[in-house]
């Protein structure tokens, strides 16, 4: 069984860019690694699918005091200071008050 998971919402590896070409180069490597699985024997799954869906509210973690914050904007990692440079607009815009992601959706199969 192949299950893609999520879809356009992804960024293909590498990350980063809008590079088409990347994109293809790991379709085309998606699409070898099934090629090859296909050409070997497969095996007959049995039984019942179950399958479960529900939405619940996923607490959030509080966001750090404004001077660590502004510290880690310093840093040299450029995936937290933009984390942190959001936070910093949700403290400024009141939305830091928001306790969590309402009606999370989970599914399983």
């Amino acid at each position: 069984m192949f299950w893609q998971g999520c879809g356009g919402d992804q960024t293909p590896w590498p990350r980063g860019g809008s590079d088409a070409n990347a994109a293809r180069v790991v379709g085309q490597q998606l699409a070898a690694a099934v090629e090859n699985r296909l050409k070997q024997s497969l095996t007959d799954i049995k039984g019942n699918l179950k399958m479960a869906y529900r939405e619940i509210d996923l607490p959030l973690s509080a966001i750090p005091e404004r001077e660590k914050l502004v510290a880690t904007m310093q840093g040299k990692n450029k995936y937290k200071t933009r984390l942190a440079r959001k936070l910093l607009k949700y403290l400024d815009t009141g939305k830091a008050s928001q306790k969590s992601y309402l009606s999370y959706p989970i599914q399983t199969w």
